[in-house]
């Protein structure tokens, strides 16, 4: 394999996982807002665990393409910096999305206080913004 063959495809796999955890995540909440009233508890389960599943096998996407940028660094170092920088503005976006989404469900849960369903939303606005920009950074290393 020559060196401009190195991670060539790298990009396009980072951004179809993320895209799909991305729609996973869309999905999720779609079935579990837009269709509760139009699907029965049988349906609202299948799209349930079709997300589910979408978003283990996106990740497992992820951690592969991650392998592949690792074993082609060599090829693409400025592109590796800022990839890196974006990397952390995810994980930024990765945390505010847990704390406010996963956070303030647990909160409903232990206190019954409908108030923390209102940060609900704004978490999983979090987590789709988080995999859009993931997918971008994975898109700027083409």
């Amino acid at each position: 394999m020559n060196t401009d063959d190195k991670g060539k495809h790298t990009w396009l796999w980072g951004c179809i996982a993320s895209f799909f955890a991305l729609t996973s995540v869309a999905m999720g909440a779609f079935a579990a807002h837009g269709l509760k009233h139009t699907m029965d508890t049988y349906q609202l389960d299948i799209m349930a665990k079709a997300a589910q599943y979408q978003m283990y096998h996106a990740l497992a996407m992820l951690v592969i393409s991650a392998i592949l940028l690792i074993l082609s660094v060599n090829s693409v170092e400025q592109k590796i910096i800022q990839f890196k920088h974006m990397l952390h503005q995810a994980n930024v976006l990765y945390t505010v999305g847990i704390i406010l989404f996963s956070g303030s469900l647990y909160a409903l849960a232990f206190s019954q206080m409908k108030i923390f369903a209102y940060l609900t939303p704004l978490g999983g606005f979090s987590f789709l913004l988080a995999w859009f920009w993931l997918m971008f950074a994975f898109f700027k290393l083409r």
